[in-house]
């Protein structure tokens, strides 16, 4: 906090250098002039009005330096401290002033679960994200923080990765991912880094060619999920093995789901929801068990018969449809098992509640857990 408010401080005085430049030299000219015909002493008490100075110059001065100066100097101040403030900057220069931390690369749910985490046990972290939009919470937070592109080589030495003890990137974008681990290691080449890659190959070629431990935050959920569904009983022995399940969305964690179900033989369908974000490109080995619609659409929900499933995974991420699935699936099936992937703790909570009675999981959770078990934090 201290340092904090001593770079908003310095800032301010960079940023308004010239209006109090303006200020201090008004004083300091007509102290010397005042100088040239009193004392010492005597010319303060005249410069900070206490006494006039027996002149015209003397008279014109409190005069002038009320109506004209103080007017204009203290309106440019505050004008452009609040114009020219930028917060962005303290959060950069508080990343700069950092070491022995652990540098986040892209603001996603984990790493706002890990930055949570770190800030609960006094852990120094900068976060690196490209996309201002993202971080706009964190710019209010005036956090350690640097917006730019990490696979720069400046942007990384912003964030001190050469005193860094361990970088988490964060961001499933392979093309960012190399980007940046190279740069990396080319600046610092012990440090350790651990990078969310949900693809088996590419990990291998991280940890071959780099050094750098992967962790894969969709196998973390899809391992909690499965156990989760599995463990749910239904209607005896022979309808357990038998049973169908309905996955919402169709994701790495879907897809992982899908692949372990048809390897034991298990009945599934995945809802591959139309210009989903969170999919745009991605490819799946499971067509013939993927049908395609909007799962918060009454209409289509009755067309799969969504009152005879006894167990539905809903797998998106975006909050606000996955309400909107709960409140469907609930006014149709009111007695299926309803697990759910979800980010926040406090909407985990309201889900588990009347009326969706969902089992909330959280992938981002699952990793948080699995790094901390390995003291790798």
């Amino acid at each position: 906090m201290k340092k904090s408010l001593s770079i908003k401080i310095g800032l301010i005085l960079k940023q308004n250098a010239l209006a109090f430049s303006l200020f201090f030299s008004w004083f300091a000219i007509n102290y010397i002039v005042f100088l040239i015909f009193s004392s010492p002493l005597e010319a303060l008490l005249i410069l900070f009005y206490f006494i006039e100075h027996a002149s015209y110059y003397g008279h014109f001065y409190p005069i002038f330096s009320e109506f004209v100066i103080f007017g204009l100097i203290f309106s440019l101040i505050t004008v452009e401290l609040f114009r020219k403030y930028n917060p962005k900057e303290t959060c950069r220069l508080l990343a700069k002033g950092i070491n022995n931390h652990i540098i986040l690369i892209g603001y996603t749910n984990l790493a706002e679960r890990l930055r949570q985490h770190f800030e609960f046990i006094g852990k120094k972290y900068v976060i690196i994200e490209k996309d201002e939009k993202k971080a706009e919470e964190l710019i209010d937070l005036e956090v350690p923080l640097i917006i730019d592109n990490p696979g720069d080589r400046t942007t990384l030495e912003a964030a001190n990765i050469k005193e860094a003890k361990l970088v988490i990137i964060a961001d499933d974008d392979i093309k960012l991912l190399f980007l940046s681990i190279e740069e990396i290691r080319e600046i610092n080449t012990k440090i350790q880094i651990i990078a969310r890659c949900f693809d088996n190959d590419i990990a291998q070629i991280l940890d071959r060619q780099f050094g750098c431990e992967t962790i894969s935050t969709s196998r973390f959920a899809a391992e909690r999920i499965e156990i989760q569904a599995k463990s749910i009983r239904t209607k005896g022995i022979g309808a357990q093995i038998k049973r169908e399940f309905l996955l919402i969305g169709l994701n790495h964690i879907s897809e992982r789901l899908g692949r372990s179900f048809k390897k034991e033989g298990r009945g599934f369908k995945i809802i591959d929801i139309p210009e989903y974000a969170e999919k745009t490109d991605f490819y799946t080995r499971l067509k013939e068990d993927v049908i395609v619609g909007i799962p918060w659409d009454p209409q289509f929900l009755y067309q799969i018969g969504i009152e005879n499933y006894e167990i539905i995974i809903i797998t998106i991420d975006d909050i606000k449809k996955v309400i909107l699935i709960l409140n469907q699936i609930r006014e149709v099936n009111k007695f299926c098992k309803i697990i759910c992937r979800v980010f926040s703790d406090d909407i985990a909570k309201i889900i588990e509640r009347k009326p969706f009675e969902a089992i909330p999981i959280s992938s981002s959770r699952a990793t948080l857990d699995y790094l901390k078990e390995r003291r790798l934090l």
